[in-house]
């Protein structure tokens, strides 16, 4: 199979995801260490966050897999939290190729979030520190197009994903409803999926 041919059933693949309106919402996997095969990617602004009184540096690394030779692969993101400690976590893969840029969010004091945005949608990445032993995750891929963008807030504890359109330099229109997530202790972060088909 060709790198060309390779590249559009992933790409197949992932717009006939987004075409059902489904959430494709996955928790990442903590790791002990970097892998070898990671490369660190240029830094994002606010990389640097107060989380549960403490404060830690995020960085994201592009690892491709080496028996794999085209654009696939996966994202770690590490959480610096002193000199002798980080916190590494591992993404999906995908075609990490394709990722346009990088936001960071701080949500509350516990809570953050990094937007992995491409060009047609991206993947919003949420870090709960419910504290240093359990960090919860969920890496969820979402839909825009060229003038949308997601917003984050919490109300009455719960977690808001938005979509929001530009319709000039200074206002935005609420487009769909909100993605809701909960926070649990016993099980993580829950997404709500009573209105998930119309985020």
């Amino acid at each position: 199979m060709t790198h060309t041919l390779k590249k559009l059933l992933f790409c197949l693949f992932l717009c006939s995801g987004y075409a059902n309106a489904q959430i494709n919402a996955v928790p990442l996997k903590q790791l002990s260490k970097l892998p070898d095969s990671c490369q660190k990617d240029e830094a994002a602004e606010n990389n640097k966050l107060v989380i549960q009184t403490a404060q830690i540096k995020i960085q994201s690394y592009s690892c491709f897999k080496p028996d794999i030779a085209d654009a696939l692969g996966y994202n770690v993101f590490a959480i610096n939290l002193d000199k002798n400690k980080t916190y590494y976590f591992k993404a999906q893969s995908r075609d990490i190729s394709a990722i346009a840029g990088q936001t960071i969010h701080k949500i509350d004091s516990e809570t953050f979030a990094i937007d992995n945005y491409q060009e047609r949608g991206g993947n919003f990445i949420i870090f709960w520190v419910a504290d240093w032993a359990n960090i919860y995750t969920q890496d969820i891929s979402y839909y825009t197009n060229d003038e949308t963008s997601i917003d984050t807030f919490i109300k009455d504890k719960l977690i808001y994903l938005q979509k929001k359109k530009y319709l000039d330099n200074t206002k935005t229109k609420k487009v769909g409803s909100p993605l809701i997530i909960m926070k649990d202790k016993q099980k993580g972060l829950i997404i709500n999926k009573t209105k998930a088909q119309n985020f």
